[in-house]
Order: structure tokens, then C-alpha cells, then sequence
């Protein structure tokens, strides 16, 4: 099995090239993955994700030892709220909080409910187009350990083909953090030909997810909205094989 983009060496963490966004450093939902595996690893058994914002204030560097602090702000019988930050020789690159629940000991919901559930059942991604794009900074990146697909009912498939975490780090929530982090690419004006921009980095990443994916396919209905003086949003609905299970949105600086 190949080594994981994100390996543990003594405390800290080492990112490897592969781990690279577009615009070099630690693609955005990879840092994003290790605030929420810590997290993760601190929640108590028996609760899982509901919500996670992330917010990046600067790229995390490639290669370099990176630390993850993490501090609990609510804990209660049935929500846990936590902080994380990832930081590199003691400057802060991102900052997260999550909120995790447990189930309900009773519930008087005896089915799911969508008030405006999506059309099922999705087109089969082992059938989709294979898109597998160049970085834009010419080097190895993340995209490389995903196998990409495009399917023509517009949804967009991922499946990791390189372990992201160690074993007892990797979790169905943290595969699906750097995926969801391509949203506002792949909703861009002129995708998938030449964007009409030098850059459009997300600032931030927030997601919502109302049960934890199932299978190796993580699919993405994206949707994106840029404004003329530089403004952006990009999200999306979050799906299996299943149907839909969360939504993603980022706020997006368009550069000229």
C-alpha cells in the first residue's frame, strides 16, 4: 500500500508533495482533514461530525513540520463542540471548529425526511468520464490520488486511491474534506477551459452533513456564483451512491 499523503513523524505532521493544491503548499481540504482527524480523536465514542468550518489564513507549507492543537468548548451529553489549529513554528495557518453529536436515545422520526430530496438513483461513477487535470503549478498534487470522474447527469466522483491519513487517523469524514474542497473550481466560470482569473482560493470551508458517507464514491453537485468585482461562492450538494447526505460552501477571492 502506498505511504499516505499525510504521514506522522514524531508529534508532528509531514505533508508530501502529493498533498499540493493548485496554487502550491497544503491543498486546503488536506489541512482541513487533519484538524478534523485530531478532533476526531479526541471526541468521545459514539458521536460523530454535524458541521465543520474551517478557515485558512495562509498556506500550510509542503515538507515541513506541522502541528495540530485542539480544544474543547462544549461538551455536553449529545453535542461536543471543539477548536483545532494547524500551525508550523508556532504561526497559526488555519483554524477549525466542529461540532459533533450522538444519536438520540429516542426519536419519534421513523424515516428520513428530505423536503427536496434529488433525483435517485445517480448515474454509476465506474461509468463516468475520467478527468484527471495537470496542477496549475506544473508539480505533483492532490488530485493525482483521486480517481476523478464526470458523470452526464452533472455530478462530479471521487475515490481515493492513495490512503490521505494513517489508518488509525483516516476516517469516512476526513476522506471526504479534500473532495469537497474542489468545489469552487470545478463551479468556475469556462471550466473546464481556462479560468477567466489568475487565482480564486477559498477562504474558508464549511460543511454539513446529516450522516457520514457510505463506500468509496464521494459525489459532488457543485454550484458556484462569481460576482465582476471579485467576489465568489462555491458549494454544493454532497452525495453516495446512497443520495444526498451534506452540503459544502466556501467563500471565494476572485483575482484578476
Amino acid at each position: 500500500m502506498s505511504a499516505p499523503l499525510l504521514r506522522r513523524e514524531g508529534g508532528a505532521w509531514i505533508a508530501s508533495e502529493d498533498a499540493s493544491g493548485p496554487f502550491t503548499g497544503l491543498q486546503g481540504g488536506a489541512a482541513a482533514a487533519l484538524m478534523a482527524a485530531a478532533v476526531e480523536q479526541s471526541a468521545p465514542a459514539g458521536f460523530r461530525p454535524l458541521s465543520f468550518r474551517a478557515e485558512f489564513l495562509r498556506r500550510a507549507p509542503i515538507e515541513r513540520s506541522l502541528q495540530v492543537e485542539v480544544r474543547a468548548i462544549v461538551g455536553g451529553s449529545r453535542v461536543r463542540v471543539f477548536e483545532s489549529l494547524l500551525s508550523c513554528d508556532g504561526r497559526v495557518h488555519a483554524r477549525a471548529q466542529m461540532t459533533l453529536a450522538a444519536p438520540a436515545p429516542e426519536s419519534r422520526l421513523t424515516e428520513t425526511f428530505e423536503s427536496h430530496p434529488i433525483s435517485t438513483p445517480f448515474a454509476d461513477p465506474e461509468r463516468g468520464i475520467r478527468g484527471a487535470p495537470r496542477a496549475p503549478h506544473g508539480g505533483p498534487w492532490l488530485m493525482d490520488s483521486l480517481d476523478g470522474r464526470i458523470t452526464p447527469d452533472g455530478v462530479f466522483w471521487f475515490r481515493w486511491i492513495r490512503p490521505l491519513l494513517p489508518p488509525e487517523f483516516q476516517s469516512p469524514f476526513t476522506c471526504l474534506l479534500p473532495p469537497a474542497d474542489w468545489a469552487h473550481g470545478i463551479a468556475r466560470p469556462g471550466f473546464p477551459g481556462p479560468p477567466p482569473a489568475s487565482a480564486w482560493p477559498n477562504l474558508d470551508l464549511t460543511l454539513h452533513t446529516a450522516r457520514m458517507p457510505a463506500g468509496d464514491w464521494i459525489g459532488l453537485r457543485p454550484q458556484g456564483h462569481w460576482t465582476t468585482d471579485g467576489f465568489g461562492i462555491g458549494g454544493g450538494e454532497l452525495i453516495d451512491r446512497q443520495g444526498a447526505f451534506g452540503r459544502v460552501a466556501m467563500g471565494v477571492a476572485v483575482f484578476a
